[in-house]
């Protein structure tokens, strides 16, 4: 009798199980003026566009519902209120990171001689983003006021895509975040608790997924203080599994431990990822937002009508609008508050 892997049968077993349960394909609610009727707050919706004259940064007004060039040419953003964050080309060639504040005429960019890549931003004072330290490799980079830069490696391969879950507000305590990471084998995510000084305390993997795991997305936005112990916010990322296109999955993070204890017992775990979508076309690059309805949307860019547009869905209601239909490809929205 042929001996039996174990751990093939629980991927096989895994794959079926986030192939058929919970998810349909979707169709389309309606477009942008739909969706302005629905969304409840007043927002930037910042994305990329790429056509033949390059790329840059767009938004879309919301409840105005104006869609317009930002005249900042680069690629993905992040930010808050009164702070945006972005790639851009640096007078070296290279992407480098970009910060605007409201009340600055000048940005601040880190100016490094290799890429800098994928920017997190959690309050006004922290940013975490990939930096290339060898061509085509990556460790992540940590920047505040109180540490300045540092490189972070917390020894998961290729370190990329970080959001981050809790940093101290004066940028000086501990910094709880989950990345994608490729270490010998297929990209998974990862999250690292960072101590005080920024040093790396611990980094696990979070869970195995059948297949890539990538571009994680937490709404930090109406982030309420430290998490205690028990506590679980949600966790988007786009997956791809062999023979299929990428898709978007939904799972609770829960937070165990004391940031005010031990640092090394502090641990994040996951539950079932839900598939959210389940497409013949790509859905990739979600961006969570916790609207003041309570309700929970996904943004994130699709190929779903022949090019990458914006789309955004209702996690509650599974209500699904196309934001933008627009020449060239639109991907990696950000929503930001209105300072």
């Amino acid at each position: 009798m042929p001996r039996i892997n174990l751990r093939t049968l629980i991927i096989t077993a895994l794959l079926f199980t986030m192939s058929t349960s919970g998810a349909a394909e979707l169709a389309v609610t309606g477009g942008l003026e739909v969706f302005l009727e629905t969304f409840p707050d007043e927002v930037e919706i910042y994305f990329q566009t790429k056509t033949e004259e390059g790329v840059e940064l767009y938004t879309i007004s919301v409840p105005e519902g104006k869609i317009s060039p930002t005249g900042i040419i680069g690629r993905s953003a992040a930010g808050n209120s009164g702070l945006l964050v972005h790639e851009g080309p640096g007078e070296d060639g290279p992407e480098d990171i970009y910060v605007r504040k409201s009340d600055e005429v000048e940005p601040l960019t880190f100016g490094g001689p290799m890429r800098d890549l994928h920017p997190c931003v959690f309050g006004n004072n922290l940013i975490i983003f990939s930096t290339e330290i060898e061509e085509g490799r990556y460790d992540l980079a940590l920047w505040s006021e109180s540490t300045g830069m540092m490189r972070l490696d917390p020894g998961c391969g290729d370190e990329t895509e970080p959001a981050i879950l809790y940093a101290a507000p004066a940028g000086d305590g501990p910094t709880i975040l989950v990345f994608q990471g490729h270490n010998d084998g297929d990209f998974q995510l990862y999250y690292a608790v960072l101590g005080p000084g920024g040093e790396v305390v611990k980094a696990e993997q979070l869970f195995e997924f059948p297949g890539l795991a990538l571009c994680p997305d937490i709404p930090v936005q109406h982030s309420s203080g430290e998490p205690e112990d028990g506590d679980t916010v949600r966790l988007a990322f786009h997956g791809l599994v062999e023979g299929a296109k990428r898709d978007l999955y939904l799972c609770g993070l829960t937070f165990h431990g004391d940031l005010s204890g031990n640092l090394e017992e502090i641990r994040l775990t996951v539950g079932e990822p839900e598939r959210l979508t389940e497409s013949p076309a790509e859905d990739k690059y979600p961006e969570l937002y916790t609207g003041s309805s309570g309700a929970l949307w996904c943004l994130f860019a699709s190929d779903r009508d022949g090019d990458y547009d914006i789309y955004a869905l209702n996690t509650d209601t599974l209500e699904l609008y196309q934001l933008t239909d627009m020449p060239g490809t639109q991907t990696a929205p950000l929503v930001m508050t209105n300072p």
